[in-house]
């Protein structure tokens, strides 16, 4: 199948999406690669989108109009910046910070930690404060943004370095999306692509959707889901539901744990963790698939409990990475509910794994 031109598969393709490092570091690293990705993606669009670069620099930097976008450069992650906006002609600098997941390090921080952020911090590294002023020397308008979530809102604030002042204030990623009701489509596609990863944008996957025919199926698939829970566990708890829905897949169901419920033989994790998930998902070849999940730690944890599984079950697991999958046969269940009822309860009937 082939892929849709846009950001998302740009996205995919390119250097961000394929990090080179150890498996334990490989989901830190993903979220670094994909903020290092929104940075060149927001000034791709800023660059080839008029009416884009417009309101980015009126709403989310503040550039009071009259102004001409055309005499704002772009530089993409100088120095240690994520983005800067220069513009000689109105004699402004502006530096933003992106963040989707991270939060401001000390010398970032211009509200939290000022006298880090016009100074040095403990490794001797100057702050973001004292760079904008080295950097943006003989420009009458120092600005710094930050660009993050919601949840993370610090007020805005005029920080003095050295007697020349700097207009700090943070932004929400939400603010972004206020521009496609006005702008072209790269703006649009730019959004659609965010939204994968960032949770106030995420509102945008649901945009011109029309589902009330299928209520009737949606409660359905929840009740059944849930009644599963206890006969199958032996719990006391109500389930804890876990949906979502990523760039290539969606999935609606149902974390395993261990709240009141014994899997003794399936390979533990932290307190808390989920043990597996069970439920409905759409995945990326575009199937259609009632299944149970098992996690495990790492791929060898995974080979050494696929045989073990297969051996209760009478199904051999698929392999994704390092998670074990428990896939319905639709043809040879009698209805979802006995399936997940009799795979649940004979993996609870696996005994410690040596």
């Amino acid at each position: 199948m082939g892929d849709n031109v846009s950001f998302s598969s740009l996205f995919r393709r390119g250097k961000y999406a394929r990090p080179d490092v150890q498996e334990s570091d490989k989901e830190e690293n993903k979220r670094n690669r994909f903020e290092e990705f929104s940075v060149a993606a927001v000034a791709f669009a800023m660059k080839h989108d008029d009416g884009f670069k417009r309101y980015f620099l009126e709403r989310i930097c503040e550039v009071t109009i009259p102004f001409n976008p055309d005499a704002y450069e772009i530089f993409l992650q100088p120095h240690d910046f994520d983005m800067v906006l220069r513009s000689e002609m109105k004699s402004e600098y502006i530096v933003i910070e992106f963040k989707v997941w991270a939060k401001l390090a000390p010398h970032q921080n211009y509200y939290e930690n000022e006298q880090t952020f016009t100074g040095k911090d403990t490794n001797g590294k100057d702050g973001y404060g004292r760079q904008i002023l080295n950097y943006g020397k003989g420009h009458s308008t120092l600005k710094y943004i930050v660009l993050a979530q919601n949840r993370d809102k610090l007020p805005s604030k005029i920080i003095s370095c050295d007697g020349i002042f700097i207009k700090c204030h943070f932004c929400a990623w939400q603010e972004l999306s206020e521009t496609t009701t006005r702008q072209g489509k790269i703006a649009n596609d730019l959004l659609d692509s965010l939204a994968s990863d960032i949770p106030e944008l995420k509102i945008r996957q649901f945009f011109n959707m029309k589902k009330s025919k299928f209520v009737v199926d949606a409660t359905e698939s929840y009740n059944l889901l849930r009644e599963v829970w206890k006969p199958a566990t032996g719990s006391k708890s109500d389930p804890d539901f876990y949906i979502g829905r990523n760039e290539n897949d969606c999935w609606f169901g149902v974390n395993l744990n261990e709240k009141g419920v014994e899997f003794v033989g399936l390979p533990k994790h932290g307190s808390g963790d989920s043990l597996g998930w069970y439920g409905y998902e759409k995945t990326l070849e575009d199937r259609n698939r009632l299944s149970v999940w098992i996690y495990c730690r790492n791929e060898q944890e995974a080979i050494k409990t696929s045989p073990i599984i297969e051996n209760y079950l009478g199904q051999k697991p698929e392999r994704q990475d390092k998670d074990l999958i428990i896939v319905c046969d639709e043809q040879k269940s009698v209805g979802d509910a006995e399936w997940l009822l009799s795979k649940i309860q004979k993996l609870r009937e696996i005994p410690p794994i040596e």
